[in-house]
């Protein structure tokens, strides 16, 4: 939800950050896509794009992420923001 937040505020995602008080690692992640949290933020874009070559290659890097427990994420991730949208 995060990175996401420039577009809701309409404003660059740096100064949003900046004002927060965020774990370095999650601020990395956010701003560069660096770090294991940046590589599952970079591997979530690709999911949305439908960017299945790179989403292959990603997955193919993280030997314990494979497409169950990513298709399994996908639907947790979206009942609970179903749950939170009422």
């Amino acid at each position: 939800m995060l990175s996401l937040l420039d577009v809701l505020m309409d404003e660059p995602l740096h100064d949003i950050v900046a004002r927060m008080s965020l774990q370095e690692e999650i601020e990395a992640a956010l701003l560069q896509r660096t770090g294991d949290l940046g590589e599952l933020l970079s591997l979530c874009g690709e999911i949305e794009s439908c960017d299945t070559a790179g989403m292959q290659q990603r997955l193919h890097s993280r030997p314990a992420l494979n497409v169950d427990a990513l298709n399994g994420a996908q639907l947790e991730a979206m009942g609970w923001a179903n749950s939170i949208a009422m």
